[in-house]
């Protein structure tokens, strides 16, 4: 009986982790994340520009997105200015969350609570592109076990002798305050659109009482 209940409580610490098995990784082989549960998470065909990928939950509530967008290299970003960008394009206070390093590169992680939705996101930049891992869920369904398992899932492999340039922060016509406000910004309310207009549709063509 014993045995038994230990194979038991084996499978049901393994269930989850399967069902996150699977990795995406972006086309260029830099970027990898484990792609959310097949059973609650479905892939967007199509995604808009600037997402990669986008995965949806089955209920609508949750979103979660990678972004991808080229910017001047040599440039060195500013963490401060992205978390009030971010700020400004929701209006809501922003909470800076550990940075961690991957295969050298600086992973800055932040979230905001707004009432038009609840975001999480981490930014990575290599030489000049910038890959953004965003979460958006409803305020009241904040799904903090998928959200973290998600972006801790995130790894770094540049291509195999690879020099990065170091990154500053030049005058030359490039504002760095600004545009580390636009990486804190962008597909914000891109991809909270597609949660809170999936919740509305829904709410909409319910039958009356539902």
């Amino acid at each position: 009986m014993r045995a038994c209940h230990l194979v038991l409580t084996a499978l049901i610490m393994i269930g989850p982790s399967c069902a996150w098995a699977e990795t995406w990784t972006s086309a260029d082989g830099i970027l990898s994340v484990e792609s959310p549960d097949a059973a609650r998470f479905h892939v967007i065909p199509t995604p808009p520009t600037p997402f990669l990928i986008i995965w949806k939950s089955d209920d609508e509530e949750t979103m979660m997105g990678i972004v991808k967008a080229d910017i001047p290299g040599g440039v060195g970003l500013i963490q401060d200015s992205m978390e009030e960008g971010l700020s400004k394009e929701i209006g809501a206070p922003v909470r800076r969350l550990p940075s961690k390093q991957l295969s050298g590169h600086e992973v800055w992680t932040m979230a905001a609570n707004a009432p038009v939705g609840n975001v999480t996101q981490s930014i990575v930049r290599h030489n000049d592109v910038v890959y953004k891992l965003m979460v958006v869920t409803q305020p009241d369904s904040p799904d903090i076990g998928n959200i973290n398992r998600f972006l801790n899932s995130l790894t770094i492999t540049p291509p195999p002798g690879e020099a990065r340039p170091a990154h500053t922060n030049p005058g030359g016509g490039v504002d760095v305050n600004k545009l580390s406000g636009q990486v804190g910004a962008f597909g914000i309310f891109l991809g909270i659109g597609l949660v809170i207009y999936q919740v509305f549709l829904r709410k909409k063509t319910a039958p009356p009482g539902q």
